[in-house]
C-alpha cells in the first residue's frame, strides 16, 4: 500500500503565527523547510503524520530543527519521533487514502470489463 501522492498545505501558512515565530528565530527558516519535507515524508509513507526520529536526516533535518518545530508546536514529541500537529485536520488519513484508491481501482476495472465486452 502506498501513501499520499500529495499533501495539503494551507494557503495561509506563510502568515501562520507558528511560521512567523520560526522566521523570527535563528535557524527557523531551515526548520520550515524540514517541516514541509516532514509533511511530504509522512504523506509518502502513509504514517498519518508520524515522523521517525531516524528519518530526520532524510528530510534534511537536524536535532536543532526538530527542537524548533516542537517549540512552536508544529511537531509534537512522541515515542520514537514526532507527530505532525493537526495532521488529521489538514490531511487525509492513510485509511481514507487506501479506501479511495481501492474504490478508484474497482471503478476502473468495471469500466475496463464493460469496454472489453463491447464488440468492435
Amino acid at each position: 500500500m502506498s501513501g499520499l501522492a500529495w499533501v495539503r498545505l494551507d494557503t495561509g501558512w506563510p502568515r501562520n503565527r507558528k511560521i512567523l515565530q520560526l522566521l523570527g528565530t535563528k535557524g527557523g527558516d531551515h526548520a520550515i523547510v524540514v517541516w514541509v519535507a516532514g509533511l511530504c515524508l509522512a504523506g509518502e509513507q502513509g504514517s498519518d503524520g508520524f515522523i521517525n526520529d531516524w528519518a530526520l536526516p532524510t528530510i534534511h533535518g537536524k536535532a536543532a530543527d526538530a527542537r524548533l518545530l516542537v517549540d512552536v508546536e508544529l511537531w509534537l514529541p512522541v515515542e520514537g519521533g514526532w507527530q505532525v500537529n493537526d495532521w488529521n485536520v489538514y490531511q487525509e488519513s492513510n485509511e481514507e487514502t487506501q479506501k479511495r484508491s481501492l474504490k478508484a481501482k474497482r471503478a476502473a476495472a468495471r469500466r475496463w470489463e464493460k469496454a472489453s465486452s463491447q464488440p468492435f
